[in-house]
């Protein structure tokens, strides 16, 4: 989002813009967009003083089996709806919404004043690809350069090593948002002396569609994968199953939800000890993971929500990624983001009985599907209505009441 300006944008950008004339600005890209190259899509938004969603709201009567009306919108919001009220808050600077690489999210709590990660009891690893040699001062490695051992910084006894020059992973210089990271291929891997009270566990990682485990141990399964999904509903530890794994800092369903391609941050909390002594190997597999692993961190306590968040927000201001509950990614949005742009309209989600309701209109176990007269574009909506007009052609989306 353009924030820096030749000039000033008084009466151009902003609130109370005079239409009907021109209006020039000049954006300093250079300041806002650091980057050699890439490609610009340009979009200026404009609203009136009407509501997030121009919503044409229909009120059905009170009838013998509904003593009470009921206010309903006619047609159904879409995801692409929404999308277009994320643009807006976006770009106005909304001060409930941040945008991070492609994802509207919460907004972080500020970090406090030099916190680390040691800064919370139970850290048992510590790996940072910003800093191997674990001397706290910016590596000279050069890039590409095959890396034998990766100190812990958690001070205790579990330096990550490969001996076998075949299976060393390579140092890679400027690769997860300027910050340097650990490359593994299918064959490279890791091993450290075992920790048997893993409970919380934090990945920074780009993920190059791998489908093995990110953490994995010489004997047993507990980090098993199901492809290229987080965790084994089959195979992998009943505690970690039954615990939470959060994805950019909202919590996922585990077993269903597949690891997406590039850079992000995850995080689990289990509900009982389990074990690691490998990075990106488990067992005899021949296959391991592909990607690259900016930064682990292994905790035996299971982290408060309030740890949780700030170890997160640690992460997300070191790698400039998302550890926030996400409100849209790409173009979708998430529950919570739905949740979050009604209250912010003063609304609620209709429940499938007042859309029953609303569909049947005057007759009860009836749904009139009327061809409409007008129609609004695009999509040329309404397809149907019933004798209130209400939209009962439209399947896709959902309908809304007042608070």
């Amino acid at each position: 989002v353009p924030k820096t300006f030749v000039g000033s944008t008084t009466g151009k950008l902003g609130q109370a813009v005079p239409t009907g004339q021109n209006h020039t600005i000049t954006w300093n890209a250079g300041a806002d967009w650091s980057v050699s190259f890439g490609d610009l899509e340009m979009a200026v938004l404009a609203k009136d003083d009407r509501d997030l969603l121009n919503l044409h709201f229909l009120t059905l009567p009170a009838s013998d089996s509904n003593s009470t009306e009921l206010k309903i919108n006619r047609s159904p919001i879409t995801n692409e709806d929404l999308l277009n009220i994320w643009y807006w808050l976006i770009a106005s600077g909304h001060s409930g919404v941040s945008f991070t690489d492609n994802i509207a999210h919460q907004p972080p709590t500020p970090l406090e004043n030099g916190f680390l990660p040691t800064s919370i009891s139970g850290l048992q690893l510590w790996l940072d690809a910003t800093d191997v040699d674990g001397d706290g001062q910016i590596d000279s490695l050069s890039d590409d350069s095959n890396l034998s051992v990766w100190v812990d910084k958690a001070g205790g006894d579990h330096n990550a090593t490969q001996s076998d020059i075949n299976k060393r992973p390579s140092y890679k210089t400027n690769s997860i948002n300027g910050h340097a990271s650990i490359h593994f291929n299918n064959s490279e891997w890791f091993s450290f002396n075992e920790i048997s009270d893993i409970r919380t566990v934090f990945w920074v990682v780009t993920n190059n569609g791998g489908t093995q485990p990110m953490l994995g141990h010489s004997q047993s399964y507990h980090f098993h994968p199901d492809g290229s999904k987080f965790w084994s509903n089959q195979y992998a530890s009943t505690f970690i199953k039954n615990g939470k794994t959060y994805l950019r800092g909202t919590e996922i369903d585990d077993s269903q939800t597949i690891r997406p391609i590039g850079s992000f941050i995850a995080s689990l909390i289990t509900t009982g000890d389990v074990e690691a002594n490998r990075l990106n190997k488990d067992r005899g597999a021949g296959n391991n993971w592909n990607g690259k692993i900016g930064e682990i961190l292994i905790f035996n306590e299971g982290l408060s929500e309030e740890n949780m968040k700030k170890v997160g927000q640690y992460l997300s201001t070191k790698w400039n990624l998302v550890y926030s509950p996400n409100y849209a990614i790409n173009s979708s949005t998430t529950d919570l983001g739905r949740a979050y742009l009604l209250n912010l309209m003063n609304l609620r989600e209709a429940s499938p009985a007042e859309v029953t309701r609303a569909k049947e209109g005057a007759t009860s176990g009836t749904v009139n599907a009327f061809s409409p007269t007008f129609k609004v574009g695009p999509g040329e909506r309404p397809n149907k209505i019933n004798e209130y007009g209400f939209d009962t052609g439209e399947t896709d989306g959902f309908w809304v009441v007042p608070q």
